[in-house]
């Protein structure tokens, strides 16, 4: 009896009440394609949800929950191709001298070019020339050493002839091939880093007033609601020349310890607005619907600020949709930890290129009730206390007849 009691008070104690209390919710656009996507995610819902968005929960109209990974666009990324010359001629006569023209139709300058051949192992000399007509060719670098042109783990191999600067629209690479076979040339060409800036949603920061004061000028910006931002761009008029300091202020709500509420000013990034420079201003990771800019004229007439943008680099959720469903997504629980997914573990195998979707208007959940689930502290559920008082109600009976038996008895 006591084994069954104790057994009892233990699983009652480790069950717990699950609940999440979502303030917001958005529905995904429709897809026309099966398969994993970008929802981009706006910079309303970056405003009102979690700072690291533990709180995203995406959901079918079935309500089961869809897993998804967070990416983040880089703010640079460099991406490393290579780009061929057009090969114009090519001969291999036996035991002789084999060579191939290529052509360089840019005429760009240039000081190597970088050859990709089949996997070969032999020794051969080669020596590049140079031509403005592909009738007078003239020296550029004698006696190179082909060798060791191969690879482990591919067919083919690239190997880098350096030479001069030259701007020939015309190169002849020769190569040695007495009593031997050529070597198999299958490209020539070179490789080029380009680099790309992450994408960008960008949006109006509204000006509400300009106070010019002393040798200062004060900008108060308000948004309709908070919204995520990284940046600030600003159009500025009222002088040619201008080199000015410049702070920018979030207002944020403070709460003592009696509960009650004021307003500060929190300085979230400063720069120079200079008329030969950046107007940017980097503000980091912040949530926020009112700022305020400080720029200091010094003796300088007052600057107007004409139009201010706020920016931040993309990120979206990625995730797998169907068109034979809907899909809606909530958030605004400030308890809720970030969810695991197995599909953490296969984000290699999804695409690098990938459709994008984009979200409705979020809207607010008006009454909070419970959707899913979420722990809560025990000792505030009304079920479990009662359940408690109960079961301890019922153990002290027990023992009261028992002790009342065993009286009797004596």
């Amino acid at each position: 009896m006591k084994r069954k009691i104790s057994w009892a008070i233990c699983m009652l104690c480790t069950s717990v009440i699950y609940a999440q209390d979502f303030t917001h919710s958005a529905e995904v656009a429709p897809v026309s394609t099966s398969g994993f996507h970008k929802l981009l995610l706006s910079p309303e819902l970056l405003g009102k949800a979690n700072s690291d968005l533990t709180d995203l929960r995406i959901y079918d109209e079935k309500g089961v929950q869809q897993p998804y990974l967070i990416q983040q666009e880089a703010a640079r990324a460099s991406h490393r191709s290579f780009h061929t010359y057009d090969i114009t001629q090519r001969e291999n006569p036996e035991d002789s001298t084999s060579y191939l023209i290529f052509q360089n139709h840019t005429k760009q300058a240039i000081t190597e070019v970088h050859i990709i051949v089949e996997n070969t192992e032999v020794k051969k000399r080669a020596r590049l020339s140079g031509s403005h007509d592909q009738k007078k060719w003239f020296a550029i670098k004698n006696d190179y050493l082909l060798q060791s042109m191969h690879s482990a783990d591919h067919t083919t191999d690239s190997n880098v002839l350096r030479f001069p600067l030259s701007n020939y629209p015309y190169f002849k690479l020769e190569i040695d091939d007495n009593l031997k076979d050529p070597i198999h040339i299958l490209k020539v060409g070179y490789y080029a880093t380009e680099v790309k800036k992450g994408r960008t949603t960008s949006f109006d920061f509204p000006i509400v007033s300009q106070l010019d004061s002393a040798n200062h000028s004060y900008v108060r910006l308000v948004l309709p609601d908070t919204t995520y931002l990284e940046n600030l761009q600003l159009e500025v008029k009222g002088a040619d020349y201008y080199a000015r300091d410049i702070q920018v202020f979030l207002k944020k709500k403070n709460t003592n310890n009696k509960n009650q509420t004021s307003h500060i000013l929190q300085q979230i990034g400063s720069a120079t607005l200079s008329s030969s420079g950046s107007r940017a201003i980097n503000l980091g990771n912040i949530q926020a619907q009112e700022l305020l800019l400080k720029i200091n004229n010094q003796d300088n007439q007052a600057l107007q600020i004409s139009k201010v943008t706020g920016s931040f680099l993309n990120q979206y959720a990625i995730i797998n949709l169907s068109p034979e469903h809907s899909y809606q997504i909530k958030f605004g629980d400030r308890n809720l930890h970030a969810p695991n997914y197995d599909l953490a573990a296969f984000i290699d195998q999804i695409p690098s290129e990938l459709a994008l979707t984009h979200l409705s208007a979020i809207h607010r959940i008006s009454d909070n009730t419970p959707t899913t689930q979420k722990s809560t502290s025990l000792f505030e559920n009304i079920y479990f206390i009662w359940s408690t008082i109960g079961l301890v109600g019922l153990v002290l009976a027990l023992i009261s007849i028992k002790m009342i038996k065993e009286m009797g008895s004596k």
